[in-house]
């Protein structure tokens, strides 16, 4: 894989404007006309206990739920930039601070990023991408720089890569695919070379999506949660490798959708970030597919404003929330 060595500072790429660190309001539509706004809240279970803008950035650098990680192992989830046509840039946060980042050396625009993990088991999140000929691809890395790349395998592109976490438990990251005919297999990462794996199931629909990936009965290992796109229905594969140990069904709140997961509250499993009518925002706090608890975090009812993220920005072992402002109204 040829990697694009890229030297530019990330002052004259990104068009960034700083703002202060006070949160706007995500309510009433027009309170931030601006689009590419950028906000963090700092969660404590259901309460936002703090947080604000971060910065206004250019809309056409996107963040993905699916490209998220620490990329410098120091216990904070980083901010992964990507442009259309692959230029990249990660944030290195310490809360609401940026402390660091840049541009990434990437691969030339044959080929694209496809998951985030730390493959090698090393404390930091790696880049895994493919190409159009199925190629896949790791790029090891230690913050913004590229520490080595090895190629993995060749896949047909009738697999999509579907999943990247630790299902095994070994502290290092797995992938997970599934063919156009709903086949499910795991492949055991050890950096860039599959030590094991195999079948997982077979899905009845394409409908299903993976929405997210945590250690929600708190064994270690991390689990699959999918949401049915059509009815809404949500269902959960507690995981131990490529076999399903248990799980099932999950009482959905009514016409709400996954926006996130992640430990909110500390307690060492996987809760659920659910978007309701309205603009709701609820947690269901989990023990396997046991909602032990759920409780309101807020309204935001401005559809200009998505979340985009959730992870430990501030290293407190709780899950943030990380949102996003798409002006289409009011702008």
């Amino acid at each position: 894989m040829k990697i694009r060595r890229i030297r530019n500072s990330i002052a004259a790429t990104v068009a960034i404007t700083l703002s202060a660190a006070v949160a706007p309001s995500l309510n009433a539509a027009g309170d931030n006309p601006n689009s590419g706004a950028t906000t963090v809240w700092m969660m404590d279970g259901p309460q936002v206990i703090g947080g604000g803008q971060l910065a206004v950035v250019d809309p056409g650098w996107e963040i993905s739920r699916r490209f998220t990680g620490d990329f410098n192992g120091d216990g904070r989830t980083d901010i992964l930039w990507l442009m259309s046509d692959g230029t990249m840039t990660i944030w290195l946060m310490d809360g609401m601070q940026v402390i660091g980042g840049g541009l990434v050396a990437t691969p030339d625009r044959t080929w694209w990023l496809e998951a985030t993990g730390d493959y090698n088991g090393d404390g930091r999140t790696d880049l895994l991408y493919r190409n159009s000929h199925g190629t896949v691809s790791i790029c090891f890395m230690n913050g913004i720089a590229v520490t080595g790349e090895a190629e993995v395998a060749t896949v047909d592109l009738s697999w999509g890569l579907v999943a990247s976490d630790d299902f095994n438990g070994d502290g290092r990251a797995d992938l997970v695919w599934r063919s156009a005919s709903g086949s499910v297999v795991m492949w055991m990462m050890n950096g860039a070379q599959v030590q094991s794996g195999g079948s997982v199931a077979t899905l009845d629909t394409m409908y299903w999506s993976v929405v997210g990936t945590a250690d929600y009965n708190g064994d270690g290992r991390h689990d699959i949660l999918w949401q049915n796109l059509v009815t809404g229905s949500t269902t959960m594969w507690l995981m131990d490798g490529n076999h399903i140990v248990g799980g099932g069904p999950i009482a959905t709140p009514y016409n709400s959708w996954v926006a996130g997961t992640g430990d909110y509250d500390r307690d060492g499993r996987g809760d659920i970030l659910w978007q309701g009518p309205g603009g709701l925002m609820t947690i269901s706090f989990m023990n396997g597919t046991q909602i032990l608890s759920s409780a309101a975090v807020a309204t935001v009812d401005d559809p200009d404003w998505h979340v985009v993220g959730s992870g430990d920005y501030n290293g407190d072992g709780r899950a943030d929330i990380l949102w996003r402002n798409y002006c289409v109204s009011n702008c």
